[in-house]
């Protein structure tokens, strides 16, 4: 296998029981990834396209999504096996500001 594609739904992090379950997305909004894995070590965010993509950090470190994969391949023993990343953002701001702006 040469690449993975990881789609990933956009959902709400403060579910109650009753009608707080028909705000949930299965199949969209959301974001996707494809890894590719190489010849070269580490961890590298190559493009992060889509509508909020040119506000997103390319470096690992400063990513949340680079950080938490990093994370997993050294928990997993294997912090240079995956090298490449593309990933798009398919959640419109509007969707995510929805979300957070009630808790305000």
């Amino acid at each position: 296998m040469e690449e993975v594609k990881i789609f990933a739904p956009a959902s709400v992090g403060n579910i109650g029981v009753g009608f707080d379950i028909m705000g949930l997305a299965l199949e969209r909004p959301g974001d996707e990834v494809i890894a590719r894995f190489s010849n070269h070590p580490g961890l590298r965010i190559t493009t992060i396209t889509g509508q909020q993509g040119k506000h997103l950090p390319l470096e690992v470190e400063k990513n949340t999504a680079g950080v938490a994969a990093l994370r997993l391949l050294e928990h997993l023993g294997k912090p240079s096996r995956v090298s490449t990343w593309k990933s798009t953002k398919k959640c419109p701001w509007a969707a995510a500001w929805a979300a957070v702006l009630p808790a305000l």
